[in-house]
């Protein structure tokens, strides 16, 4: 177990929104963007969990070919969401001061890596490695798109952000223009005319014989806007109906990720106003697991059994992030929770309480609805306005307690 007290980015980053939504906890946040960030080689990628030991031994395997493991180079984007994401909720840079210039110099890294049409690659990185997940590819080349979407979202949405707090607006469009670049080539890929989805084996699929898709890429490209718009359209909702429709049946053709991964899926269900599978699976694959039902807490895969190597405690923990941020509907607009919009989609909920917690004390939101109409009681601390938004009408929101009816 040494392996899981170790930080990690990626799949584990996830946590920051559970640690700060749940808790309030900023402190802990902003020693692991630093001490995460130390973790950087001189090649300029970030070791995928750092202080670890066995990642330093991880490098020297690597030289004399005895693991196919690698630092993660989807942790290093991972984590450029991660300190984004710090600063959307704090509104603090001075904790980022170390970690930035390692930002732009795994960028740097990133921008330097050979390309096959435009695309970035995942195989035959030397040193690093591409994960994306454990069990939705049946081929490493299978996650190209998805970690090529990625690379994309972090360049136009997460790093330009950081780039214009730190007034470096150059680099900020430096890095906007190469995340167009590379959207671009994964268009010309991946996306499938035909079928209007991206096709996580579109290259190989004749010689493969089979069609694939990954919950990643279609989840990336419908929370990122990044489904190309049907000719003379300008409606995105349009464009990513086909996406969420693959996301919600779960055909056999879609690589799913495991549970810690989840959230991805889920996102991109919320965005398309599919709560209702968040609250189905949470109910009938997630609350039955053996972990849950027999040790109180949710596991690395959901399928585990007694009495083997299997990990009964992990950060698959997608039900309590969700509830935050799309159950609920608790969103940041301004960095530091200065504006914020509730938007909440509690599904077949008639009632939902939570308390969300922000830099200036927690918001405070019951919900009550019935036949389409929500009565709702929020608080608002001191620090924070706001607005409501239900079945797309907008209500401004005070400080301290009210009473709306929509």
């Amino acid at each position: 177990m040494a392996r899981e007290r170790q930080q990690y980015s990626g799949d584990l980053g996830h946590m920051v929104h559970a640690i700060f939504r749940g808790f309030g906890e900023v402190p802990m946040l902003a020693r692991f963007c630093n001490t995460y960030s130390q973790g950087m080689t001189k090649a300029g990628f970030f070791l995928d969990t750092w202080p670890a030991y066995d990642r330093l031994a991880r490098l020297m395997e690597r030289e004399i070919g005895i693991t196919e493991w690698g630092p993660l180079l989807d942790h290093g984007v991972g984590f450029n969401f991660d300190c984004y994401h710090y600063y959307l909720y704090t509104g603090d840079i001075a904790a980022l001061k170390e970690v930035y210039p390692r930002l732009k110099t795994f960028f740097r890294y990133l921008q330097s890596l050979p390309q096959t049409e435009g695309t970035l690659p995942v195989e035959n990185l030397g040193i690093p490695t591409v994960w994306i997940d454990h069990v939705a590819y049946k081929q490493q080349r299978h996650k190209t798109c998805a970690f090529n979407l990625y690379v994309a979202a972090m360049c136009k949405n997460a790093l330009p952000v950081l780039a214009k707090a730190f007034a470096d607006e150059a680099f900020g469009d430096e890095v906007f223009a190469f995340g167009v670049k590379v959207h671009e080539a994964t268009v010309r890929r991946f996306f499938s005319v035909e079928q209007q989805v991206f096709v996580c084996n579109l290259p190989w699929r004749k010689e493969e014989n089979e069609t694939r898709h990954c919950d990643r890429s279609l989840a990336t490209a419908v929370m990122f806007d990044m489904n190309p718009l049907p000719t003379g359209s300008a409606d995105a909702t349009a464009a990513h109906q086909k996406s969420l429709k693959l996301l919600a049946e779960r055909p056999a053709s879609l690589g799913i990720s495991y549970p810690t991964n989840a959230v991805w899926r889920y996102w991109a269900l919320a965005k398309g106003s599919r709560t209702d599978v968040l609250l189905r699976e949470f109910r009938e694959y997630w609350f039955p697991a053996p972990s849950v039902q027999l040790n109180h807490v949710l596991a690395e895969f959901l399928e585990v059994k007694p009495d083997t190597t299997q990990q009964w405690s992990h950060a698959s923990i997608a039900p309590m992030i969700h509830l935050y941020m799309d159950i609920a509907g608790i969103r940041p607009v301004k960095a530091g929770f200065a504006e914020v919009e509730i938007a909440p989609q509690p599904g077949d909920l008639e009632t939902f309480s939570i308390t969300h917690q922000t830099i200036h004390g927690g918001i405070e939101l019951d919900l009550k609805q019935r036949k389409g109409r929500l009565e709702a009681r929020i608080f608002l601390p001191d620090g924070i306005r706001g607005h409501l938004v239900w079945n797309g009408k907008k209500t401004s929101l005070k400080t301290g307690w009210q009473q709306v009816k929509v």
